[in-house]
């Protein structure tokens, strides 16, 4: 089959390129060409450097492709989607929209969710609510299409970059910034005492149910969610990284409400989200893909990202100013060395809070202006 990825490098989706391309097909990427994802590039596959925003451009760059699967990780909200849409036109059999398993509603929070019966839409966190009304676009534009379309909701995954913990730098690039604190013996923010049961999914086995779904009679106009059955906490994730390094954490557990005044951007993802109970009814995937289990467990996984890290040290990179709010929130202000003035700059701004709203606020804006 012939592939096309929009996006392919990043964290979610560079395992499934390799895994499609392991599996024999033929694999497309349409990326910008990330300095910091080149190591992720697979030699078999077939590059399309471009920017998905620029419209044109991806038309003219595919006008004499055809591919039997679109899988699409770079669609945000409704209007993406429509350029997207219009971008692939006439050139694919299914198409494959990576939503996201926050677009469900449950009524209480021990159930399992499933995608028969649990509702959707969630209101509380603007990413999750984007990409449910995206879903239910896609089901009326497909309603009288000869091509398909596949929904598929990954919720937490992790791989060789990514710290699977909410309390990260925004910035994904960043997340090493967590590490640093756990070697640097920095209390860490934590919510609920870390109890909240969860489910994390490493990204080769999330791969696995995504590829199994190409061509999929079952999977077409259908959705699934692609999840572990490993039931873990939040404070696994850090109590894993510790052990490695042989060290101690000290935790700071504040209420969710408190987290949200003191670091604003936390407010929605964890109400919305990683402050409940997620636990997945994995049935519906394993029907439809026999092959997809997930071997991965969590603390073998945390490990290989680590390692990862420490023997690439050009991934370590630090959010100062996250950190600085860090020491602030968590009242441990110990020694820090700096490897720069602008790094000192920027943890000052963290760690004063009248400097922190300020900076947070006018951030706020920008993006307000930018819409």
């Amino acid at each position: 089959m012939k592939i096309l990825f929009i996006g392919g490098t990043g964290r979610l989706s560079s395992d499934i390129a390799k895994e499609s391309v392991d599996c024999g097909n033929e694999v497309y990427l349409i990326t910008r060409g990330s300095p910091n994802r080149k190591k992720f590039v697979d030699k078999r596959y077939n590059m399309i450097y471009a920017n998905i925003k620029n419209k044109e451009e991806i038309k003219e760059k595919i006008k004499d492709l055809k591919f039997d699967v679109v899988i699409d990780f770079l669609t945000y909200n409704l209007n993406e989607l429509k350029r997207t849409l219009d971008i692939i036109e006439e050139h694919y059999k299914q198409y494959i929209f990576i939503s996201t398993a926050t677009v469900y509603h449950k009524m209480t929070d021990d159930e399992i969710i499933s995608e028969e019966k649990t509702k959707l839409g969630n209101e509380l966190w603007d990413y999750a609510q984007n990409k449910y009304i995206c879903e239910k676009y896609l089901n009326e534009f497909f309603s009288n299409k000869k091509e398909k379309f596949t929904i598929v909701r990954p919720y937490v995954t992790y791989n060789k970059t990514r710290i699977p913990y909410p309390l990260a730098p925004s910035k994904s690039t960043l997340e090493y910034s967590i590490i640093k604190r756990i070697k640097d013996n920095k209390k860490v923010l934590i919510f609920n005492n870390g109890k909240t049961r969860t489910t994390l999914t490493n990204t080769k086995d999330f791969a696995k149910g995504v590829v199994g779904l190409y061509l999929n009679k079952d999977a077409f106009n259908n959705d699934f969610h692609i999840t572990s059955d490993e039931e873990v906490t939040w404070k696994d994730v850090i109590d894993y990284i510790a052990d490695y390094y042989k060290l101690k954490v000290e935790f700071k557990n504040l209420s969710v409400s408190q987290i949200s005044k003191k670091y604003p951007a936390y407010k929605q993802i964890l109400e919305g989200d990683k402050a409940n109970k997620m636990i997945f009814d994995s049935s519906k995937i394993k029907r439809v893909v026999p092959r997809f289990d997930c071997k991965v467990k969590l603390k073998d996984g945390i490990y290989e990202t680590l390692d990862f890290y420490e023997k690439n040290k050009e991934f370590q990179l630090v959010d100062y100013i996250w950190y600085g709010r860090m020491d602030k929130i968590c009242k441990d202000r110990k020694e820090n060395s700096f490897p720069s003035k602008k790094s000192e700059i920027l943890y000052n701004i963290g760690y004063y809070t009248i400097l922190y709203y300020l900076y947070y606020y006018l951030k706020k804006i920008k993006s307000l202006v930018r819409k």
